[in-house]
């Protein structure tokens, strides 16, 4: 009796080369800008957002901003369930659009990251123009001073 024959599945081989063998003990080299860098950096940002650490930081920064809102709407201490004075209110204000800037920029640099060039920016030699360049770049007349 004749058997058939099957053919073993061919194996692909397996990337090695996903996750970067950086020496982690090390500051990074925030001055290397290259392809291969920034890829490594958006590695990193991604296994952090999957991670169990993030998830529960962002809940618990979800939660001290809710709490955040609720006094800044009341204008009430709940603590010490107490009158917030209008400096004590922009303070409550200022640790907010903190806590949202911390909770996006993973996303954020993961943008940037992926997209270098664009985040550059054209270079325009017209004085006049407006066109690739960021308003902070720009120096207003009101700013400089007379020298002469």
């Amino acid at each position: 009796m004749l058997m058939a024959y099957k053919k073993k599945p061919v194996k692909k081989p397996v990337k090695t080369n996903l996750v970067p063998q950086w020496d982690l003990s090390k500051p990074f080299d925030l001055t290397d800008v290259s392809q291969e860098t920034l890829e490594g950096y958006i590695f990193y940002l991604k296994e952090m957002l999957n991670s169990g650490g993030w998830k529960f930081m962002s809940q618990v920064l979800d939660g001290n901003k809710a709490l955040l809102e609720q006094q800044i709407v009341t204008k009430q201490n709940f603590e010490t369930k107490t009158s917030l004075t209008d400096e004590e209110v922009d303070d409550l204000r200022m640790q907010h659009a903190q806590i949202v800037q911390l909770s996006e920029m993973p996303k954020r640099l993961i943008e940037q990251y992926q997209k270098p060039e664009e985040a550059q920016g054209e270079i325009q030699y017209d004085p006049y123009s407006k066109t690739g360049v960021k308003d902070k770049d720009l120096i207003s007349a009101g700013v400089m001073s007379d020298t002469t």
